[in-house]
């Protein structure tokens, strides 16, 4: 009985850390889906572009 008593507290701590991270990844996962329906800050450049070929005569 003394040894599931000092088993007890630890096994409750090693679950509250577990429920914290699985906590902040369903937060994290709501704030991407709501963020997908936004449009996306571009920071690339857009840069059109052809190509001319040689002529070899």
């Amino acid at each position: 009985m003394r040894i599931l008593l000092r088993i007890l507290p630890f096994v409750f701590f090693i679950w509250l850390i577990c429920y914290f991270f699985f906590s902040l990844g369903r937060k994290r996962a709501l704030g991407d889906q709501k963020r997908k329906g936004e449009s996306p800050p571009t920071k690339r450049k857009r840069v059109d572009s052809t190509v001319v070929e040689k002529d070899n005569n």
